[in-house]
């Protein structure tokens, strides 16, 4: 389990922390917190309005992860 929590935080090369992986999974955990509460306080859905910020956030940090993906240190096995 360990290891696939270094692989999801760490960059290409393995050790190095991408903070932005960090932050991306932080924020889908925080939104996945809130949209409980907020079922759980109001007793409303909107399936809609989910979706669409799932796929906000799921694509904006997939983004991130492409566009920093040359500024990372290499692998060392390239």
């Amino acid at each position: 389990m360990n290891k696939l929590i270094n692989h999801l935080v760490t960059g290409i090369d393995g050790e190095t922390y991408a903070i932005g992986r960090i932050l991306w999974i932080i924020a889908f955990f925080v939104f996945i917190g809130l949209s409980i509460y907020t079922v759980l306080v109001t007793g409303l859905f909107n399936y809609m309005d989910f979706g669409l910020a799932v796929a906000a956030i799921l694509g904006g940090g997939g983004l991130g992860v492409k566009v920093t993906e040359t500024s990372e240190p290499k692998a060392k096995d390239e």
